[in-house]
This record gives structure tokens, sequence and C-alpha cells, in this order.
């Protein structure tokens, strides 16, 4: 579960991107995770982005109840495939088969499934101030050398030259990519009123709009896991959460595991 924006407090974790980090439990189970999240959400008076907002986890809720939305793009439309691997085509028309097998257990429990689209959101204008939090963050290091060591080291990491070059990211610019980033929260905000939450994720649109997110196994492709994603409201992590445990309940995807 990656939960929403200011539900888990980040005290003690490595700072990434300040607005945007998020921590939230990895379970066996959906219900595991609504146990675990109930336990570690809330004000800690250590990190001052989280809010006190009520976690009202049922596992009674008739999920029957629900009106859910599916993102066209990932049960419609032509699959296509760009790359090189011959592989990719394949392993992407059995993730499509495992999502609309999916769609069907949701209906079949009696969930109201319509279809969805996302708002056209310019997220690649505002991916540069990811870089500007994290040369925030690591500005020490930058300064006394450090990341020079991890540049030059076993991995060849690029990252300290993301850092280097957002030191030169213009104050304006960053402003204007606030105002656009909070106009994207207000557009998913406006697409998703009258859903409980939809079926598939966009995590670049959703890293930075602060929706929560459930992942859980949805079937298998080479013996390797396929993931059903399930987005909810802000502050919806109940809602999902209750959805994924009503699938997990009439399947048994998430019991199997691989032979040692």
């Amino acid at each position: 579960l990656r939960p929403t924006f200011g539900r888990v407090s980040r005290y003690g974790a490595m700072a990434l991107v300040w607005t945007q980090d998020t921590i939230g439990p990895m379970c066996r189970s959906a219900e595991d995770c609504a146990l675990v999240f109930d336990a570690i959400q809330g004000p800690d008076g250590r990190d001052n982005t989280v809010l006190d907002v009520p976690f009202n986890w049922d596992a009674t809720v008739d999920v029957s109840s629900m009106r859910i939305g599916y993102l066209r793009t990932l049960f419609e439309g032509e699959i296509r495939d760009s790359s090189d691997d011959p592989d990719a085509a394949a392993r992407r028309r059995q993730i499509r088969r495992n999502n609309q097998a999916a769609l069907g257990v949701l209906r079949g429990l009696g969930v109201d499934v319509v279809p969805f689209d996302l708002p056209e959101v310019a997220t690649d204008a505002i991916d540069f101030m990811r870089y500007a939090e994290t040369a925030a963050a690591f500005d020490e290091e930058t300064r006394s050398g450090l990341l020079t060591e991890v540049e030059e080291g076993p991995e060849q990491s690029q990252r300290p030259n993301e850092i280097r070059a957002a030191r030169y990211i213009p104050a304006v610019e960053f402003i204007q990519g606030n105002r656009l980033r909070m106009r994207a929260m207000e557009q998913v905000e406006e697409a998703m009123a009258g859903l409980d939450g939809f079926i598939g994720s966009n995590q670049m649109l959703t890293n930075r709009t602060g929706h929560p997110v459930v992942s859980l196994p949805n079937g298998f492709y080479n013996g390797s896991p396929t993931a059903l994603h399930l987005t909810g409201q802000v502050f919806g992590e109940s809602t999902i959460l209750r959805l994924a445990d009503a699938f997990q309940v009439a399947t048994s995807h998430h019991l199997t595991h691989p032979v040692l």
C-alpha cells in the first residue's frame, strides 16, 4: 500500500522528494496491510506533513455499494510495444488478460464498474521539480564530494549529475511547476468525482497528486506475478483496501508461492 501523502510519518527515513515521499506497509494480504497501516498512520509529532485523518477499516463493508472506474488504456484498444524485447508484447498481452479477468471478478462481486479516463496532464513538464527537492535533500553530500564517490563507484550512478544540474533550475520555473501541479491535483479530483476509486494506476501522476494506490497479485506470466493496481480517493485507503481484500477472498493469487 502506498498511502495518501501525509498519512504516515517519514521520520527517520532517507528523504528523496519531500513533497512526494510516502511510507506504507508491504504485507502478504490486503487485510494485513490494513492492520499494519492502522498501527503506523497518524501524527507522531516529528513529521509535520502528517494529518490526523481517521482510518475506518471495516472488513464487513459490502463492496457492491462501490462505484469503481477502470482505465480504458489498460483494458481496451490495441496493445503496442516499441521495445526490442520479443517477450515484451507477449507479456503485455498476458497482463491485459489478467486485468480483464480481475475486472470480471470484481463485477461478479457486484461492484459497479465503469470506464474511466484520467485527464491529460503534462507531468513531464513538472518532472524537474523532484530533482530540485532531491538536490536540496543531498546538498551537504554534493558539497562535500560524497556524491562523487557514488558516481565513480561500482554502480556508476548518474544521479549525482541530476542533482548537480538541479542547482541551476530557476526559482520562477519551480514556482510555475508548483502551480501546474496544483492544477493537476484539481483535474484528477474532478475526473474521479462520483467514483470510490479506479482500477489501474498512473504513478507518474499520482506520485505528484498524493492519491493512494494498493498493488496486489492478479495472475502470472512465465512464473512471475502480475499486479492489479487500485487507486483511491485522497484518504480513501479503507475503500481500496476493502476492495482488494474482497478480491483476495474471491481468488488465490496471493496464496501462491514459488517452489523453493
